[in-house]
Formats: C-alpha cells, structure tokens, sequence
C-alpha cells in the first residue's frame, strides 16, 4: 500500500521552494487533498537555496529582511545549487528563521503537505571547492567555518517551529 507520496525538486517551478510547476502541478491544493482521502500523505523536499530572481517572492521578501548570508567583502553570498544563483538564509539569526519558518510552513501546509524533506542543508553547493559555503562566509558575526555544523539543524529547526506554530494540533514531520 502506498502510504506516501515524496516530492524530489521537479515539483518546483524553476527550482524556486515554496512554487510548485503549473505545468506539473496545475492544482497542488486539490491533488494533496484527494490523496490524503485515499490515505496517502505528501511530503515535498525543501532545500536552503533561494533562487535569486527579481518578482520571486520568497527571495524578494529575504531580500528586504536582509535575511542572507553574507560574503567577505559583506555583500550577499550567491552560489551555484539547484537554482543558479542562490542565496542562503541566515539561520544563525532568530528573526531569519521565524520568516523562513513561517513561510515554508505557510506554504506547503495550506497546500495540504503532511511534510517537509529538508535537503542540501549542508548546505551543499556546486562548483566549489568543498560544495559548501566558504568558511570565510559570514552568518553575523560569525564565520561560516564556525557555525557549518549547525547550518542543518537550524533550517530544520526553523522549519519544525514554523509547521508547529501554523498547525499546532498535528505534530510536524520533518526529514
């Protein structure tokens, strides 16, 4: 029996989290629901990268937060993952992870989601040497080299706070 549906990146538009490809999802909502009527719950992959592109939402709002990672010289870091360019949250800052959260959380839940696989975490990066932010990259204060170790359990924490104040009557489900 199938008990659940997993959700791989094809799911999104462009690779952009938090869409979902009109043309391989025209009704995401109306799908998720139907499934969860046959019993089969629906779990959709999530990695940290924001894709850089003027008009996505979720970037232009990180944007605006100054929700980012930054660059030795302090500019935003952008790197090479799924979405090219990329942006990566700022997980180390309290505020980064209550938006980030939120609107995952949002998202996905209000889609009819039981789930989030949160993926690439390391967070991994193409084309680098080492496929993670450079350690000289700066999470406030401190040094990516610094805080790498905790960059993963941050994004899952900030979305497992985000599924938990948005539905708090179902204890979240986080890969």
């Amino acid at each position: 029996p199938l008990e659940c549906l997993w959700l791989d990146i094809d799911y999104m538009d462009g690779y952009k989290i938090c869409t979902f490809s009109e043309e391989r999802f025209p009704q995401p909502g109306e799908l998720m629901t139907r499934l969860r009527r046959k019993g089969v719950r629906t779990v959709a992959i999530v990695d940290p990268g924001v894709k850089k592109e003027g008009g996505y939402s979720l970037y232009e709002d990180g944007k605006s937060l100054n929700a980012y990672v930054h660059g030795v010289r302090d500019e935003v870091f952008e790197g090479e993952v799924w979405p090219n360019p990329a942006v990566f949250p700022d997980f180390c800052r309290k505020e980064v992870r209550s938006w980030f959260g939120k609107e995952v959380a949002d998202f996905y839940l209000q889609r009819g989601l039981s789930g989030i696989w949160c993926d690439m975490n390391e967070p991994a990066l193409f084309h680098v040497e080492g496929k993670t932010l450079p350690g000289a990259c700066r999470h406030g204060k401190k040094l990516h080299a610094e805080v790498h170790n905790l960059y993963g359990y941050l994004m899952c924490k900030s979305v497992f706070e985000g599924m938990l104040r948005s539905k708090p009557v179902e204890p979240p489900f986080i890969l």
